[in-house]
């Protein structure tokens, strides 16, 4: 109960109470007790609030505050410095009067000194920098008058399988850092690994490609030259082969078809450590070395290699049987085109048109593996066909033999019967008018033999003869039946690969390098065409089993029509007519 007069004490000042509480005296003692409790508890709060604005006071100010506007006079002579200056606490004194010099503030010590504004550092004279590409041998310019421009635009260009010569401002400090070595040639005892210098091109370091031996040359102490071969790295270098043929693909590749007549590219050059950034160069933006690309007179030469292979190779699928099929037809009518055979010579065309034109362009003769695996499949599935072709029999095994032997003379039978027919016609077309009647019984006569020769042929071996040609389109596409759908899809697929294969090559300079993924697809879009054409009727129709003797019937009868008119070309044109009549397209007739 010690406290509880002042506690009254309170009451009764803000609530106006119980005035008569307390004794005069005790009252008087109870407001002195008070008092002082207030007088502590003020001086801590301006102790607490002076510590908080000598806090604030210390961080320097963003901008000066001038408290009072400087005269002309002091303005000029002040330097260009800036002084950032606490904001004083006002306080009662200051305000006194507005033309009063400032007061100095009691913390004035804390205010940072004058900064002036630091001026850029100069680059050390030991500074690693590129300052100079050119072509080995172009490292001064010819005797005698020449075109600076064109001299130095000539020095400036190199190719694939080049060398190129780099001037470097620093290079012993950069060979130090190469070797671990500190500025006086100690061996650094730290943590040290010994890289590589590669050559950077476009800010891309081509791995693998470092210094030729001894080609770090120091003309002055600190300055020198790098010389570096540009070739990409052999397929045995695994580490460094496929990253640096990417960026080879990147640098040498068209973004357009138009581009394949230019035949630099302006690139940026440097030299760094390996894992490192490049170091400062001058070869850059307008004074960028020139890699060429293509050399205009081998693309030329290419050219026109390009359009005599495909002349060569028209003419021969047009007038041979190259990639048509082998089984034999009737006379006058040529075998259709095979679909196996003719992927197998396009691939095989791809391939080499274009290891030609990258080795002209880039002077780089190596092949993908992709590629040859897409080569390997494209063969295999000529060879299974004809295997299928061959094996189409209904006799046992055990009489194979006998079989082929039998089949085998038939079919020379066959082919003497065509020659002779063939002469018999040229005697024909050449007889005069009295021996023409003669000639056209000969001739008929000849070619009932061949269409007894045909019949005999199809019964005993239905799947000996094929169809004759069509359209190329259709006999790919097509068998007994006409169009089908897993000789469809083998098309699609060899035409799709075939414009990424083209693609690939124009875009990169390089063999495409295609997927697992895509050669899987491939070869099982030929296996599905091969076991789809273990089931494809080979022979003909049996509706069109007697064309051969209808037809040696027609061409009797027009030439005893013709022999009573007098007009034997009527019975030949006849005879043939119906000669060919024998093996009609079942495309045409689907």
């Amino acid at each position: 109960m010690r406290h509880l007069p002042t506690t009254e004490v309170v009451r009764e000042i803000l609530f106006d109470c119980n005035r008569a509480a307390l004794p005069p005296s005790r009252r008087r003692r109870a407001r002195k007790r008070l008092c002082d409790r207030a007088g502590v508890l003020t001086v801590a709060l301006l102790s607490a609030l002076g510590c908080g604005l000598q806090a604030f006071a210390q961080t320097p100010a963003p901008t000066a505050t001038p408290t009072t506007a400087p005269t002309a006079a002091a303005a000029a002579a002040t330097p260009t410095t800036v002084t950032p200056t606490a904001t004083p606490r006002v306080t009662p004194a200051t305000d006194a009067s507005p033309d009063a010099p400032p007061v100095a503030s009691p913390n004035a010590s804390l205010t940072p000194a004058p900064v002036t504004a630091a001026a850029p550092t100069p680059a050390p004279a030991g500074a690693e920098r590129v300052i100079r590409a050119y072509r080995l041998g172009q490292e001064t310019p010819p005797a005698g008058d020449h075109n600076a421009e064109e001299w130095k635009r000539d020095s400036m260009t190199a190719g694939l399988n080049q060398i190129v010569i780099l001037e470097v401002a620093g290079l012993k400090s950069l060979l130090n850092r190469a070797k671990c070595l500190d500025k006086d040639g100690n061996k650094i005892i730290a943590t040290c690994r010994e890289k590589d210098i590669l050559l950077f091109i476009e800010g891309r370091p081509l791995k693998g490609m470092k210094p030729e031996s001894g080609a770090p040359e120091l003309k002055d102490g600190e300055n020198g030259t790098l010389r570096y071969h540009l070739q990409r790295p052999p397929e045995t270098e695994t580490a460094n082969y496929a990253d640096s043929k990417e960026h080879w693909a990147d640098l040498l590749g068209l973004n357009n078809v138009r581009e394949l007549f230019v035949p630099t590219r302006d690139v940026s050059m440097s030299v760094g450590l390996e894992d490192e950034y490049p170091i400062e160069t001058d070869v850059r933006e307008a004074n960028k070395f020139h890699l060429r690309r293509v050399a205009q007179l081998r693309l030329l030469f290419w050219a026109i290699l390009l359009l005599a292979c495909l002349f060569i190779f028209y003419r021969l699928a047009k007038e041979s049987d190259i990639i048509r099929d082998r089984k034999p037809v009737l006379w006058k009518q040529r075998k259709p085109y095979s679909l196996s055979r003719s992927q197998a010579a396009w691939w095989f065309f791809f391939v080499v048109i274009g290891f030609i034109f990258i080795w002209l362009v880039t002077g780089q003769r190596d092949l993908s593996p992709s590629v040859l695996v897409l080569l390997g499949i494209g063969f295999a599935t000529a060879i299974g066909s004809t295997v299928i072709d061959q094996s189409r029999t209904n006799t046992p095994l055990t009489e194979q033999t006998a079989v082929s032997s039998d089949l085998t003379t038939l079919l020379q039978e066959k082919d003497a019967l065509e020659q002779e027919l063939t002469d018999l016609e040229t005697k024909l077309n050449r007889a005069s008018p009295a021996d023409r009647p003669r000639a056209q019984a000969a001739f008929d006569a000849k070619q009932q033999q061949y269409a007894d020769k045909i019949e005999e042929i199809r019964t005993k071996f239905p799947d000996a003869l094929g169809w004759k040609h069509d359209k190329f389109r259709i006999d790919i596409l097509s068998d007994a039946h006409g169009v089908n759908f897993h000789r469809f899809q083998m098309v699609v697929w060899t035409v799709v690969l075939g414009i990424v294969f083209i693609h690939e090559v124009l875009s990169r300079l390089a063999m495409p390098e295609f997927s697992t993924t895509l050669l899987t697809l491939m070869g099982i879009s030929n296996s599905t065409y091969l076991i789809g054409k273990t089931s494809e009727p080979q022979g003909t129709p049996p509706a069109q089993s007697g064309g051969g003797a209808s037809g040696g019937a027609g061409g009797a009868s027009g030439g005893a029509s013709g022999g009573a008119s007098g007009g034997a070309t009527g019975g030949a044109s006849g005879g043939a007519a119906g000669g060919a009549g024998g093996n009609t397209s079942p495309a045409t007739d689907a």
